[in-house]
């Protein structure tokens, strides 16, 4: 594992949004300071990384297949792209299945890697899964302010491991 290594696990079905704007310009950012991230990205039937690529390019991408479609086989498929890149830290973009694959390779010792999650909305249902995931997540990211206090709030998740980063 290299300390600087960084692996956002991400959609590819909205290539005008505003989550692939966020990553446009926190990326090469990061890069400059010194990070390596790697941009995970979904394949699947509303999924298609070229075509995102092609509004967001980014070059160090991988791609995360699912031949199945099922969720035994997105958490198989997130496994071995965790284990592939072996990053110091996996964040979540959107994509929840992430937490349960880093679990089951936490469980197993495969993985030290810190599970964060990346928040970008007040949704009931994203706020569900940071209360849901709250014992396995590392920290959570926020886009915004009012996010981080709705996470220590509605989700339970200390103060201490909720992160700003507009």
């Amino acid at each position: 594992m290299t300390d600087r290594r960084l692996l956002f696990i991400a959609p590819s079905a909205y290539p005008l949004g505003g989550v692939a704007t966020w990553l446009d310009y926190l990326l090469p950012g990061l890069e400059e300071q010194g990070w390596e991230p790697a941009l995970g990205l979904v394949v699947g039937r509303y999924h298609d990384p070229e075509q995102y690529l092609a509004g967001h390019p980014f070059h160090r991408v991988v791609r995360i297949e699912n031949p199945t479609g099922s969720q035994e086989g997105r958490i198989r498929a997130l496994c071995e792209t965790i284990l592939s890149v072996d990053p110091a830290i996996v964040l979540s973009v959107n994509i929840p299945d992430v937490y349960l694959a880093m679990t089951r390779l936490r469980n197993r010792r495969k993985s030290r890697a810190k599970n964060v999650m990346t928040l970008h909305g007040i949704q009931s249902d994203l706020l569900g899964d940071a209360h849901a995931f709250r014992e396995v997540l590392d920290a959570v990211i926020c886009t915004n302010r009012l996010t981080c206090q709705l996470v220590n709030e509605t989700a339970g998740i200390a103060v201490d491991r909720i992160h700003y980063a507009p």
